[in-house]
């Protein structure tokens, strides 16, 4: 956003001196020459050339118009894209195409926009408009594409029977307009489709109403190869990164975790692969038995926000005992290795019976006596904290799981280990974390 004038420049100058404008939430905040530069969280990942996800990124963006049917528009000397109808039956479409695969796999779209920016000194023709999105189910080369050939398959003008992803309603005559298609179902599900098959988002843009041509209605909008970067086409992803952690089956079918359990009954006993794969928490007959489990979660990326984690653990078909029972899971402070952990040696410099000094994360109750019940630890903020944590650090979560009450005998679960194979492979144990993309920055420059 560019904010001419010496009035609105002393203007906002003073709001910064008096503490109006301050940089909470604000990612930086400073002058540059005689301008106020300020950096704003923008939230999502932002697609538009030469600008974002890095400064080497390009899209396709080109219209095609009827009254030239031939003719490309890429090379367009006034850089615009112009979109809308003409008097005597004439349209013009514009083109769009955005890589979106920068955008992690196992993600769930939340939202979705394009912004497009009218000419800051052409102005369109007619009055207010409306003007839609469609989905666009063409391949195109902006450099070749015209009213007769618009992309692969396409029928000459391209067709707007794709769906309808958003509408923006805006007098075309306004220069310098910043215009938005906001988020909605059909546009998330474009993106969602896009991501699972070439990555490439097409779409076509029109007048809402290309029938009644006795009037013009045509906006004209800066392109991709516009001179200031933040008016090209842009398009605004936010999404939420969605990874499972469990042996054998996620992220996909090599990830290995460690799981066992340590038993004060049998002090140099080593349970990793028990019989069945069972794996046993609680209080048995006299003896405290804990949980151990340790996860690789180096896979998401550092930079990112933890939303959501949980801890899902299955009932074993060897059932446990006592009822409803409450169990706790705590962090773990020590490295382990499962095939070695014992109660005596629980971890590297782990005091005998690991600990449960840790902070509290999660916490389940349930019937210990069911067998085939996922039983959920979380989502809770102390979890969540572990997670990111663990991505500050080297990449783990460690944590160990006990009866809340280990004074009461015979009162144990039985769960299904990471060693389960098959389709109880899927009973094992299953951590699963919800991220996101912390905002980016956008640039504001007050002259």
């Amino acid at each position: 956003l560019v904010v001419e004038g010496q009035d609105m420049t002393n203007y906002l100058q003073t709001a910064i001196d008096n503490g109006r404008i301050t940089s909470d939430g604000v990612l930086d905040l400073s002058y540059v020459g005689g301008n106020t530069i300020l950096h704003v969280p923008v939230d999502g990942t932002v697609f538009q050339e030469g600008v974002s996800p890095t400064t080497g990124y390009d899209q396709g963006a080109t219209y095609i118009r009827s009254d030239t049917p031939a003719s490309t528009n890429d090379a367009d000397t006034d850089l615009e894209l112009i979109v809308g109808k003409l008097v005597g039956n004439h349209l013009l479409r514009a083109l769009l195409e955005f890589d979106l695969s920068f955008i992690q796999a196992a993600t769930e779209i939340d939202s979705v926009s394009l912004v497009l920016n009218t000419d800051p000194s052409r102005p369109g023709g007619g009055g207010t408009n409306t003007f839609n999105v469609y989905a666009y189910g063409h391949d195109f080369d902006e450099t070749t594409a015209t009213w007769n050939t618009p992309g692969d398959g396409a029928s000459a003008g391209g067709g707007t029977n794709g769906t309808l992803l958003a509408s923006a309603t805006f007098a075309v005559t306004n220069t310098g307009l910043t215009v938005t298609f906001s988020d909605s179902d059909p546009f998330r599900t474009a993106v969602t489709d896009a991501l699972a098959d070439d990555n490439i988002l097409r779409l076509i843009v029109a007048n809402a109403d290309e029938t009644a041509n006795e009037t013009a209605g045509f906006a004209r909008f800066a392109a991709d190869s516009w001179g200031t970067g933040s008016k090209r086409p842009k398009l605004v992803v936010s999404q939420s990164n969605w990874a499972t952690f469990q042996e054998g089956v996620a992220p996909d079918a090599t990830y290995t975790h460690d799981a066992t359990f340590i038993h004060a009954g049998d002090l140099d006993g080593n349970k990793n692969n028990n019989a069945n794969n069972s794996f046993y928490v609680g209080v048995g007959a006299s003896d405290v038995i804990r949980g151990l489990f340790k996860f690789d979660v180096s896979s998401i990326p550092s930079s990112h926000v933890i939303d959501e984690a949980s801890l899902a653990l299955t009932t074993h078909t060897t059932v446990g005992n006592g009822g409803d029972n409450t169990f706790n899971l705590y962090a773990y402070g020590y490295d382990f290795d499962e095939t070695n952990a014992t109660w005596n040696t629980p971890g590297v410099e782990a005091p005998a019976g690991g600990s449960t000094n840790g902070t509290l994360l999660a916490s389940a109750t349930f019937d210990t006596t069911v067998a085939g019940q996922e039983v959920i630890f979380g989502d809770a903020a102390a979890l969540r904290v572990a997670v990111a944590a663990a991505l500050a650090g080297d990449g783990f979560v460690r944590m160990i799981l006990a009866n809340a009450d280990e004074s009461v005998t015979s009162n144990y679960a039985v769960f299904w280990d990471d060693e389960a194979s098959g389709s109880a492979a899927f009973n094992s144990p299953k951590l699963e974390v919800i991220s996101h993309e912390p905002p980016k920055g956008t640039v504001i420059s007050v002259k």
